[in-house]
């Protein structure tokens, strides 16, 4: 579990990466689907659209590998009569990004955002170790149980 400094870090970080590639919302969440941190799109379920981000990067990368093509994102366009939207996903370990992006973000973002994905990826990695040899420090230090 991240702990509230590391999840306010993150939010402010998933911010300044909004302003830098001129996204409407950038969310980080797991690969199993969990929300992690940043901005939800408004009127959108949050734990819907976390799962649904992850499903989406995990067939974009089994297509990938069917056509034999090695990609780090996935991009999908939305279109209606007055804008465009381009939804990006990208990760890297257990941490995807879906950054809301429209028609005036910068060219680069894909390359940014991948930046970003790995320093996210290395910390919810660090973070699963962490939580994970806490618990098993909790295991040890309880006594075992007596049988009657």
């Amino acid at each position: 579990m991240i702990d509230k400094g590391t999840l306010q870090g993150l939010n402010e970080r998933l911010g300044e990466l909004e302003e830098i590639v001129g996204a409407k919302s950038i969310t980080l969440v797991k690969t199993n689907g969990l929300y992690v941190a940043g901005k939800i799109p408004e009127g959108v379920h949050k734990e819907t659209y976390a799962a649904q981000a992850a499903i989406a990067y995990g067939a974009g990368k089994v297509i990938g590998e069917e056509i034999k093509k090695k990609g780090d994102g996935v991009l999908l366009n939305y279109t209606d009569e007055t804008t465009e939207d381009f939804i990006y996903i990208c990760g890297q370990g257990n941490a995807v990004l879906v950054a809301r992006l429209g028609e005036d973000g910068d060219s680069d973002f894909d390359t940014k955002l991948k930046e970003a994905a790995m320093d996210f990826g290395r910390l919810i990695f660090y973070d699963e170790q962490k939580t994970e040899q806490k618990a098993a420090d909790d295991k040890a230090q309880k006594p075992a149980e007596k049988k009657e």
